[in-house]
């Protein structure tokens, strides 16, 4: 298991949550390194005190293989079925903020007396705290940013429109990194 995990459980222990649903790609993304864009389908990362995590996707998607637990789904299958399958329906369970109602409802009506929490801030928490590897990407990013507002800042004169300007910044893309 992999620090930022094991700090987003440290972070659920706190809070008396022993699962967690999480549907942002961006935060299953900062958690797994799994990128998927799903639009209107399901895409979650389901995180158990215990450590054990299960990832929901959809059999459109692809992914590469790793040590999570892989449920796949098809467009007709049921989500909640899955999560229920997946989780203690007993127990609450928190999830994020971004899970739309079209599944968060159909969850809830699966539980067994357990109840539906914001979690949110076990992983927004995590996220915030930037380590040594997250503060040199950000002064690259920075670096590369100051680079590039200095090459724009040179080519505009008066007339040149903002399209001419992102146009010519595609083009000198150098490899900046």
């Amino acid at each position: 298991m992999n620090k930022r995990l094991e700090k987003v459980i440290e972070r659920m222990k706190d809070r008396g949550l022993s699962q967690l649903l999480i549907s942002d790609p961006g935060s299953i993304y900062y958690l797994t390194g799994i990128s998927v864009d799903p639009g209107e389908r399901f895409f979650g990362l389901i995180v158990r005190e215990s450590g054990e995590t299960s990832l929901i996707v959809n059999r459109l998607f692809s992914v590469p293989k790793t040590d999570i637990e892989t449920v796949w789904l098809g467009d007709t299958d049921s989500v909640s079925e899955a999560v229920s399958r997946l989780i203690d329906r007993k127990a609450e369970l928190g999830v994020d903020k971004l899970l739309p109602a079209r599944f968060l409802i159909p969850i809830r009506d699966k539980l067994e007396g357990g109840k539906i929490v914001l979690g949110s801030d076990c992983v927004d928490w995590v996220r915030a705290v930037k380590d040594e590897e997250e503060r040199e990407k950000m002064r690259e990013a920075s670096g590369i940013n100051d680079i590039v507002i200095e090459e724009a800042a040179a080519f505009i004169k008066e007339g040149v429109t903002e399209k001419e300007v992102a146009d010519y910044l595609v083009r000198r893309s150098p490899p900046y990194a």
